[in-house]
């Protein structure tokens, strides 16, 4: 009988020793909360893009390390130092309906904005900035809109 009294006894702290160790919160790193991409009904400004980037007669994406060119300069209170994000609308290339009324939940719900990429302006100039990229999510090319970067919360995750 003590025997099955310690056995239960032990099995029962070593299942609670493996619980508490696994109630520790993770923190998400950088590359999870900036390349999750949104899904927005609000209009998103389309004022700045990207226009170029360096070696652009035989390169058409860019990603961490190279420069590109966007259409804000000085003139627009852009300055050296000043961080961006880069995203790109997604639109499903296929037409095929997983569950009923997929694409009229998906059309109320907005649209789908992908992460990516951040970028930090090296230069400012009166109608042009030249910026390096700093996070590559996925690539950057022509057309790319550029946000300001804003801090995103990043919610400790229950494992």
């Amino acid at each position: 009988m003590r025997g099955k009294i310690v056995l239960s006894g032990l099995v029962l702290a070593l299942s609670s020793a493996v619980s508490f160790a696994q109630s520790k919160p993770v923190v998400p790193n950088p590359g999870t909360v900036y390349c999750s991409g949104i899904v927005s009904n609000e209009n998103v400004p389309r004022k700045a893009y990207v226009i170029t980037g360096e070696e652009s007669n035989y390169r058409i994406v860019y990603n961490v390390g190279d420069d590109v060119f966007f259409n804000r300069g000085s003139d627009d209170g852009v300055k050296e130092g000043d961080t961006f994000q880069v995203v790109r609308p997604v639109e499903d290339p296929y037409v095929v309906q997983w569950t009923a009324w997929e694409h009229h939940i998906l059309r109320k719900m907005g649209t789908v904005w992908a992460d990516e990429g951040r970028i930090t302006v090296v230069t400012a100039r009166p109608k042009v900035s030249i910026a390096r990229v700093q996070n590559a999510c996925d690539f950057i090319q022509r057309g790319d809109l550029v946000l300001p970067f804003t801090e995103r919360a990043t919610p400790s995750i229950k494992v």
